[in-house]
């Protein structure tokens, strides 16, 4: 009987964090943001290419950019916040209005030469790193040699309506591909087949959040001082679980140097849905913890520091509650 009230009242707590937030809320349960932003690709090169040495020779890395720009689009349109304009509808949108994708965009500054309808901003990248490092390690009389795959993505958006650049950034991003242990009469090693896909699936959710990011910035939508829990403007797409997130006062998101002295306190995930997310104060007050405040996910060595904090708290109390 006792166990049955334990997991009703979990069922509860569960379901009353998402009643919170309800009543504003009729439309997203849905799915459905009204005025989703639309976003274009207009331009991406690859400048860098990268050559790895195989058992059979050597094997020239082929970066697939229709790929690459297929997975920031999943990543995007997940948010439901935001509508991809493919790329035969964006040049059918161009030469409705007299214009090509070459002639818009000047390649040094990234401004528009005139307005653009029926898109908002346009998306534009470059391939600047691609390549190997190789990093031996002697332990005993074993030797152990890791290749890493190192991509870097250089990208902008631009506002079609001012022209001005609302994001200019680059991603890095590294991937093992092989690793081997030798030494005396033993030799093995392992390699993935995957690991170009997975570079581009890790760079593809860094752009796409960096994009979004910039043009509706991640912040608390709203507060429950009483119940210390927050609601943040995403949900599905960027948010999981069980991440840590910094908070920082309204505008003040950490961008700058100053800023990063202005932390108000750490906030933990307890819940995911496609439009927002629902998450526990565990640093910081409600009264500078408030509506508007700017989030940014914790680095993750930090991440892992109030992981362990996190489960000493936990085995300090299971050492009180049993006498020890």
């Amino acid at each position: 009987m006792k166990r049955k009230v334990i997991k009703l009242l979990s069922l509860f707590l569960i379901i009353s964090n998402f009643a919170v937030f309800a009543q504003s809320d009729d439309d997203r349960d849905k799915g459905a943001f009204e005025d989703r932003i639309k976003i274009g690709f207009s331009k991406f090169d690859n400048k860098a290419s990268a050559v790895q040495k195989t058992y059979g020779g050597y094997n020239s890395i082929k970066f697939d950019l229709d790929a690459f720009t297929t997975m920031i689009t999943t990543a995007l349109v997940k948010t439901r916040r935001f509508e991809v304009v493919e790329r035969q509808d964006l040049d059918k949108l161009l030469e409705e209005q007299g214009l090509t994708q070459a002639g818009i965009i000047n390649s040094e500054t990234g401004a528009i030469s005139g307005k653009i309808r029926g898109v908002d901003f346009l998306m534009m990248g470059t391939v600047t790193k691609c390549g190997f490092t190789e990093t031996p390690m002697q332990v005993g009389n074993y030797k152990q040699v890791k290749k890493v795959l190192e991509l870097g993505i250089d990208f902008k958006v631009v506002n079609t309506s001012t022209g001005n650049i609302a994001l200019s950034d680059f991603i890095e991003v590294n991937e093992e591909s092989m690793s081997q242990i030798s030494g005396g009469s033993y030799n093995t090693g392992s390699s993935s087949e995957n690991y170009i896909a997975n570079a581009m699936r890790k760079a593809s959710l860094q752009a796409a959040f960096l994009v979004a990011n910039a043009i509706v910035p991640l912040k608390i939508e709203a507060v429950q001082p009483a119940k210390k829990i927050v609601k943040l403007n995403y949900g599905h797409g960027f948010i999981e679980k069980d991440q840590y997130y910094t908070v920082y006062p309204n505008d003040e998101g950490g961008d700058s140097w100053e800023a990063s002295f202005d932390e108000v306190g750490k906030i933990k995930i307890s819940s995911v849905t496609p439009t927002y997310a629902i998450a526990k104060i565990i640093d910081g007050s409600t009264d500078e913890i408030i509506e508007g405040c700017s989030v940014i996910k914790v680095a993750p060595d930090e991440e892992k520091k109030l992981l362990d904090k996190e489960k000493l708290k936990e085995n300090d109390s299971k050492t009180r509650r049993f006498g020890y």
